[in-house]
Formats: structure tokens, C-alpha cells, sequence
């Protein structure tokens, strides 16, 4: 059975990976935000996946860190680690 990817996925599978890659949490409200400003961070466009995806480097809690973001779904899918 195919799982379906929808907000409230994604909100759990980023608040996951960004507690194990940057000790941090974050809120459902805090995601909607972080979703929203996604033109504020950089597109790394050497790390860029495809023309669906895109990864930026944002802001949040006084840390750079490093997101997928899904121009189809209009979501952050993942953090990345910055190495």
C-alpha cells in the first residue's frame, strides 16, 4: 500500500530530521512558516535535485540549515544535513 504524502506527513518526517541532524523542534505552526519562506533562503543550486525539488539554505532558530522543497506539493519535504 503506497503511502500518502500529504502535510501532515511531511510536518512529521521533517520534525524528525531536523531534531536528529540539528537538535531542534519544531511546530506545526513553525512549519507552515518555514514553508513560507522558502524565497528568503539560497537555492544551493549545486546540490539541486530536479526542477520539482529544490533545496535551499534557510534560516530557522538562529541555525543555517539545509531543506528540500517540493515546488509540486508547495511543501518542505526533508532537512539535509550541511556538511
Amino acid at each position: 500500500m503506497k503511502t500518502i504524502k500529504d502535510k501532515n506527513y511531511s510536518f512529521n518526517h521533517v520534525k524528525k530530521r531536523l531534531t536528529k541532524r540539528y537538535n531542534l523542534d519544531i511546530t506545526m505552526a513553525e512549519y507552515n512558516d518555514l514553508c513560507g519562506v522558502k524565497m528568503l533562503g539560497f537555492i544551493n543550486k549545486e546540490y539541486q535535485k530536479n526542477d520539482t525539488q529544490k533545496i535551499y539554505d534557510v534560516i530557522f532558530k538562529g541555525k543555517k540549515i539545509r531543506v528540500v522543497f517540493s515546488e509540486k506539493r508547495d511543501l518542505v519535504t526533508t532537512v539535509l544535513e550541511i556538511k
